[in-house]
């Protein structure tokens, strides 16, 4: 949040795909939901194409503990609503990923591993892409 002004800069952007999620996941849902309604409001400003990537998923024996798994599904329900009311594209990485977890995520980890980046990166590509069509 503290941030958006200076990522956006003064730059004409064709396409904003982002995500904000994971970082957020013990903030309150009513907070949260208030941070993205901020967050669409000044991308918005830009006139670009908006796409909301959904918070991946992540193995339930993380570090993290069991919870994260349902904290990020709140969190991406409450996003999905949140981008349907804006009409923003959504780019689902998780529905992409989630039957795919084992063997493309770090164990006990909220990361992934090589193989898992390249197939979100190929996702995010394929999103981009046809918003630019």
């Amino acid at each position: 949040m503290k941030k958006i002004d200076i990522w956006l800069g003064d730059g004409k952007w064709d396409v904003i795909h982002f995500n904000f999620g994971i970082h957020d996941r013990k903030t309150p849902a009513v907070d949260y939901e208030a941070r993205l309604e901020t967050l669409i409001a000044r991308m918005q400003q830009t006139g670009a194409k908006i796409i909301f990537a959904t918070t991946t998923p992540v193995p339930a024996d993380t570090k993290d503990g069991p919870e994260i798994v349902t904290q990020i599904a709140e969190k991406n329900e409450i996003a999905l609503r949140v981008m349907k009311k804006h009409g923003i594209a959504i780019d689902d990485l998780y529905a992409f990923l989630a039957p795919q977890l084992q063997g493309i995520a770090n164990p006990q980890d909220v990361h992934f591993n090589a193989k898992g980046y390249e197939l979100m990166g190929q996702q995010v590509a394929r999103s981009i892409e046809a918003a630019l069509k």
